[in-house]
């Protein structure tokens, strides 16, 4: 009986000596957590701080229709340079490492829009950059491009734009100054693209 009682004594003792030491280790382990988040408070702050501006700065860049234009002007012909597509994302991702760097990172989306390679290569590039940044970039670019009205035809504006082109590239200047300020009067602007001069009417 005595044993009996004993041994049913040990057990209990057992059970809260168990409860008692997974008590303290829980209790150390959320004095640790707590002691690094005070250690890291000041870098984790500035992380989400880094994090709030890039998505601020750079949803504000997607709104201007420049940008998004420049993108929409992107064609799909050709094959990715995969020398220059790397330069392009190492550039990138280097803004990205340590400290979110902002100014750096919106700058790389440009930088890629002034890149000397194809198109493909900078729709992917920019492809690339979205699976971090997460705007959209070439949705947006389609959504801008299918807005756009219908390219109108007229052989003489036609004539004349080209006429504009081709004093440009034997830089005549001034002819091709004279070309653009009488499509103007004409109510007639003349826009210079990737993919060379169009024109609309205004």
């Amino acid at each position: 009986m005595a044993s009996g009682e004993n041994r049913l004594i040990r057990r209990r003792l057992a059970g809260a000596w168990l409860s008692t030491v997974i008590s303290i280790s829980l209790v150390l382990l959320l004095v640790g957590v707590a002691g690094l988040l005070v250690a890291n408070a000041r870098s984790v702050s500035d992380y989400f701080k880094e994090n709030m501006q890039v998505s601020v700065l750079m949803k504000q860049e997607v709104g201007d229709d420049e940008l998004i234009a420049k993108i929409a002007a992107l064609t799909e012909d050709g094959e990715v340079e995969q020398q220059a597509f790397d330069a392009l994302k190492e550039k990138f991702l280097s803004a990205l490492n340590g400290d979110l760097n902002t100014s750096l990172a919106v700058t790389a989306v440009y930088d890629v829009l002034k890149a000397k390679t194809n198109d493909a290569t900078k729709r992917a590039a920019l492809a690339d950059f979205d699976t971090v940044l997460g705007l959209n970039l070439l949705e947006a670019a389609e959504k801008y491009r299918r807005a756009q009205p219908e390219e109108e035809k007229d052989p003489e504006i036609d004539a004349m734009v080209a006429a504009r082109t081709a004093a440009k590239k034997e830089k005549n200047w001034a002819e091709a100054d004279r070309i653009r300020d009488e499509l103007k009067a004409r109510g007639i602007e003349v826009i210079d693209t990737p993919q060379g001069a169009k024109w609309k009417r205004i």
